[in-house]
């Protein structure tokens, strides 16, 4: 099944589930210990962790991280950090210079031959050399 999921909402969901693994915790354990059925809360816990809650709550993270033993305070700086790194990335790919003809050409392996430019209509019959 896909489902699409935002980027900040598969980072969560990644460290999330970093956190769980890093805690020697299983799905289930952590359902229970946050209070959930066994039967739905794996399968909820599985969702988290594949980013396919959209926006998870703030409580629902904070009785995550209490369940695995971690620290919400890393876990908001390890996040921070990744959206930090994330937004450069994004701004260092905005700045990058177009590709110049040359480095297309040479890419190719060829020149590139300009083209006349197709008309967009079609002149009307014994309108072709007028001028307005």
């Amino acid at each position: 099944m896909s489902r699409k999921t935002s980027i900040l909402d598969k980072e969560i969901a990644d460290l999330l589930k970093k956190v769980r693994e890093e805690s020697g915790l299983s799905q289930a354990a952590v359902a229970e210990r946050i209070g959930l059925s066994l039967k739905s809360g794996k399968g909820y816990i599985s969702h988290l962790e594949k980013g396919w809650i959209k926006n998870p709550p703030i409580g629902t993270i904070l009785l995550f991280l209490r369940a695995c033993g971690a620290s919400w305070v890393e876990f908001f700086k390890e996040l921070d950090a990744i959206d930090f790194k994330m937004r450069h990335e994004k701004m260092i790919v905005q700045v990058q210079p177009a590709p110049t003809k040359r480095k297309i050409e040479s890419a190719l392996g060829g020149s590139i031959k300009k083209k006349s430019p197709s008309p967009l209509y079609s002149p009307i019959q014994g309108e072709e050399g007028k001028k307005k």
